[in-house]
């Protein structure tokens, strides 16, 4: 039986980018059917003013949850001017669809850091002492057979420093390789959390029945992360 071929992280990424395109152009190509490409573009675009420019001391996911607040804002309003409810429901669905799709796909990322993090882990405990035994054997020999006894010393002395060397040098490649593992997950679960406490741009309600609620309009992702980082520095928990 073959070995599954194991899929690169660049792989992964192009895979991912494929099976979110035919989402996207089913929504863009409804978008320029009922004539909304060029407000599309503007509403997905940045904020006018963005958040910060008046010399505002705000973080970078504060930032960033502002400008999901803006686009979120003009693409209901753009959406729920649509005439048409069958279209809105379409619009809407469409919307929801690339978002669930580009969850999973950052669930799976998750799932691979926490696997390459397990991974460089066993490397640090799986030190290379057989290789490093045979480097020794090999020096002693080497040095045994060029000038026998006082050869074979040599051959030992040099050979403990060039296997204790090569372990080392080993060991610095898993740690550096665990550190960098490490960040990547950090970063993932961090940019998970703030994009669990986003709101959707639309509601599964809204979906079906292509009307606005206006409550779920409301919420904010930049409220949600100031109440956030703000629970983060007093230690208190997050509610």
């Amino acid at each position: 039986m073959a070995k599954k071929k194991v899929e690169t992280e660049f792989e992964r990424s192009e895979r991912h980018k494929a099976e979110l395109k035919p989402i996207a152009d089913k929504l863009f190509t409804l978008e320029a059917e009922l004539g909304l490409t060029d407000v599309m573009e503007k509403a997905r675009g940045h904020n006018f003013f963005p958040l910060g420019i008046d010399g505002e001391d705000v973080s970078p996911d504060e930032y960033f949850a502002d400008e999901h607040d803006g686009r979120r804002d003009r693409t209901r309003e753009a959406y729920f001017a649509v005439p048409d409810v069958a279209h809105r429901r379409q619009l809407i669905q469409l919307d929801r669809d690339y978002a669930r799709k580009a969850e999973q796909h950052r669930e799976e990322d998750l799932r691979h850091a926490e696997w390459d993090v397990a991974k460089a882990k066993r490397a640090i405990d799986q030190q290379p002492w057989g290789w490093a035994a045979v480097v020794a054997m090999l020096c002693v020999g080497f040095g045994y057979y060029v000038f026998q006894l006082v050869g074979a010393i040599a051959g030992a002395v040099g050979g403990f420093f060039l296997a204790q060397g090569t372990i080392a040098s080993k060991k610095n490649e898993s740690t550096a390789a665990l550190s960098q593992a490490e960040d990547t997950l950090k970063t993932l679960r961090q940019y998970g959390y703030i994009n669990s406490i986003t709101p959707d741009l639309f509601s599964q309600m809204e979906a079906l029945t292509g009307d606005e609620d206006k409550e779920f309009g409301y919420e904010s992702a930049r409220q949600n992360v100031r109440k956030y980082e703000q629970a983060k520095k007093s230690q208190l928990p997050v509610t």
